[in-house]
């Protein structure tokens, strides 16, 4: 009797630790927040009750709304399965979208993921870009890994300029 407990313990505790391990796979460790992009200052990102156009719009959020939750993804695609696909397969794929939610909790809703970047990251033109060359850099804040970047940019700028 007492080994048929430990045992459940075990298998139960070992189950407890695997779960949040395949939850890491599916999610890929992605970002806290998201931020909404390419869309008009006089427009807004329709959200929707379904992942396509085809769904009944149920909100919309701003050309500016920050700190957006991304609760899932469709098609799920971890890196494992894209890595392993062809361009042109990668091609055909159907276009993504996101089901978001406000930091607020007050709405939530499927919105194309085109529409979507990470939030922090912000696009500046690049110093040192060569003239012609369209290189741009995203910042996250962190001096050592901006730094890293931009010296990663110039050397992309030096080889086209060299070329």
């Amino acid at each position: 009797m007492i080994r048929l407990f430990l045992f459940t313990i075990a298998v139960c505790g070992g189950l407890a630790l695997a779960i949040p391990a395949a939850h890491a796979e599916i999610d890929g460790h992605g970002p806290d927040a998201w931020r909404v992009t390419g869309v008009a200052a006089n427009d807004v990102l329709n959200m929707r009750m379904g992942p396509g156009t085809q769904y009944l719009v149920i909100g919309s959020l701003a050309p500016n709304a920050r700190g957006l939750e991304q609760i899932t993804c469709v098609p799920l695609l971890i890196p494992s399965i894209y890595n392993r696909l062809s361009e042109t397969e990668r091609a055909a794929l159907p276009q993504r979208w996101c089901l978001m939610r406000t930091p607020d909790f007050a709405k939530a809703g499927w919105v194309a993921q085109r529409f979507l970047m990470e939030d922090g990251l912000e696009e500046i033109s690049g110093p040192g870009a060569a003239p012609g060359a369209d290189i741009s850099l995203k910042t996250i804040g962190d001096p050592l890994i901006d730094g890293a970047a931009a010296l990663v940019r110039d050397l992309y700028a030096d080889f086209a300029a060299s070329g």
